[in-house]
């Protein structure tokens, strides 16, 4: 564009760049929690975009490789801090949109064509430079995940998820080599997972028509992705919007199903487990086995889940009071509301004394927070009728999440995530006990 431009739009530009600053820092960066120096950079390509459009000839090859070099930069950025590619594209068409407003305004109808042709190219060009990092993002992701399923393969129905992880890294090989050979098993009912979602056997272990119905329709559409996927590699153009979309499905479906996976998994595991007389729920035999399984799930998964240490408050006075045996069934009277309460892929464990350990799969810090200290009101307004005593106890709750891809976490080490559970129970008790008290971990 020409000098004339830039002087008679000079203040239009000064508005433009101030709008772009606010929509993209306020509205969403935050959003997507990115650090202030990367989303810095993200400004700085895209005020370096509109002032080589504003000050230079948009046909001149070196004006043209600059702003080319910027967006693939943009899209590499935006990639590897995980900022959704619809993000980048509406910040694109916000600057576009401004930029031929600006030029309609002070120029010729011929620029303003130019203008929209060169966006046109750069949106394809992003976008097919955004696909590429993703999918090599994506085969990282997989083989990480591939690394931490390779330790729970006794697990039968977890040999199932990582069969389809395999399935998705040979979708990605399919794109990357154009190379419609290398597509794999589209048919839902041809595949070993779908052979056996077929079986009376999967019926039989599921034993809820909600749960098999959900875990059959992700199944099937993820296949539904590879034919897609396959007729866009058997056509004549590329279409990058439409690849990227496809696969950024299977990735999401991938991760439904193992979420469906984990669930039944630890149904089986919590029915099989050996468990505590008393109570009814899971003794600390198997904790160290049970927490394992479960983050290297999460990790394969990419899920956070909840490590909650509860314990009855008060609860030597109840026994000093009315003995011991009126303890044993208030213990029991607690075991049963989380049984009740909690989901039927959640593990309780019964730790020591009045202290109940829970898991709590696929679950952020905000779900888990809500669902304990619904349960800790539940408690306080049931009452225990016993030999014409009415008792009613509280509990305190310390809870954490355990999230694999947070580089502050415990990761896998039990006794630190026990230990930050339990001075967060401390706290609770501190702080006039019958309360959550927690934190993100």
């Amino acid at each position: 564009m020409k000098e004339d431009l830039k002087l008679a739009a000079e203040s239009e530009i000064e508005r433009l760049l101030q709008k772009l600053n606010d929509n993209y820092l306020d509205a969403k960066v935050n959003i997507y929690d990115v650090d202030l120096l990367i989303s810095k950079k993200i400004k700085a390509l895209f005020i370096n975009i509109i002032e080589s459009i504003i000050s230079s000839e948009i046909e001149d090859e070196q004006t043209r490789g600059f702003i080319y070099q910027s967006f693939q930069e943009l899209a590499k950025v935006y990639i590897d801090n995980h900022i959704p590619y619809v993000v980048l594209i509406n910040e694109i068409n916000f600057v576009q949109n401004n930029l031929m407003h600006l030029t309609i305004k002070h120029r010729s109808p011929q620029e303003a064509l130019e203008l929209f042709k060169l966006f046109d190219e750069l949106e394809t060009y992003t976008t097919d430079n955004y696909l590429k990092n993703y999918l090599v993002m994506l085969k990282k992701y997989n083989e990480n995940r591939l690394v931490a399923l390779n330790r729970t393969l006794r697990d039968e129905i977890i040999r199932y998820f990582k069969a389809h992880i395999i399935w998705l890294n040979d979708l990605v090989d399919a794109i990357v080599e154009k190379d419609i050979s290398k597509v794999p098993e589209i048919h839902h009912h041809r595949c070993a997972f779908g052979k056996w979602l077929d079986s009376k056997e999967v019926h039989d272990l599921i034993g809820n028509d909600e749960d098999y119905l959900k875990l059959y329709k992700d199944h099937k559409q993820l296949h539904m992705v590879g034919t897609q996927v396959l007729n866009l590699l058997q056509g004549d153009i590329q279409d990058f919007h439409a690849c990227l979309t496809y696969v950024q499905r299977a990735e999401n479906l991938s991760k439904h199903i193992g979420e469906d996976l984990t669930i039944i998994s630890n149904r089986l595991t919590v029915k099989m487990a050996n468990k505590d007389p008393l109570t009814g729920v899971l003794n600390r035999s198997l904790l160290n086995e049970l927490f394992r399984k479960q983050y290297e799930i999460s990790l394969a998964t990419q899920n956070s889940f909840i490590l909650a240490m509860c314990d009855l408050d008060y609860f030597k006075t109840v026994n000093d009071t009315y003995g011991h045996l009126v303890g044993d069934k208030v213990l029991k009277h607690f075991a049963d509301l989380l049984k009740k309460r909690l989901r039927v892929s959640d593990m309780i464990i019964r730790y020591g004394g009045e202290e109940f350990l829970l898991i709590l799969p696929t679950m952020k810090f905000a779900e888990g927070w809500k669902m304990l200290d619904q349960l800790r009101k539940e408690l306080q307004k049931s009452i225990l009728e016993i030999e014409n005593n009415k008792i009613s106890t509280t509990v305190s709750i310390g809870l954490i999440e355990v999230n694999p891809e947070d580089e502050d976490s415990c990761k896998d080490d039990l006794e630190l995530c026990l230990k930050k559970a339990d001075i967060l129970l401390y706290e609770a008790k501190q702080n006039g006990r019958n309360r959550v008290e927690g934190r993100k971990n």
